[in-house]
């Protein structure tokens, strides 16, 4: 859908507007405006409001309870999105090798997510 919506938007001239929960749905638009509640909190391109305003999270898979409760003991700003995945807020440049150092042999798998879902995005 995304890409059809891409091709009749340049070869027609069209300007197409997006609502959307999700940034990674419109990691393509040329402006993104950031409302609620009807108010534009911020507008520009995705990267420039990601730069500003977003965050990079960790998502970590804990090979068992113990490990989830030393995780969320080391990282109070974790949640769990699912029984068994801690989603963690990286602080620094650093944050992925200082966890994996600390934590890596007590966990499963380790998918960075550079996109996370934000406030409500339009275009």
């Amino acid at each position: 859908m995304w890409a059809y919506l891409e091709q009749l938007r340049r070869k027609r001239e069209l300007t197409v507007v997006v609502t959307t929960h999700y940034i990674e749905e419109v990691e393509e638009c040329d402006t993104v405006c950031i409302i609620d509640h009807g108010r534009v909190l911020a507008s520009g391109t995705p990267d420039k409001l990601k730069q500003q305003f977003g965050s990079e999270l960790v998502k970590v898979v804990p090979r068992d309870p113990q490990a989830a409760v030393d995780l969320l003991a080391a990282y109070p700003d974790a949640t769990e999105r699912d029984p068994n995945i801690l989603v963690i807020p990286a602080v620094g440049p650093d944050f992925s090798d200082q966890l994996m150092a600390r934590f890596g042999q007590r966990t499963g798998s380790f998918p960075l997510s550079p996109q996370v879902s934000r406030a409500s995005s339009s275009r």
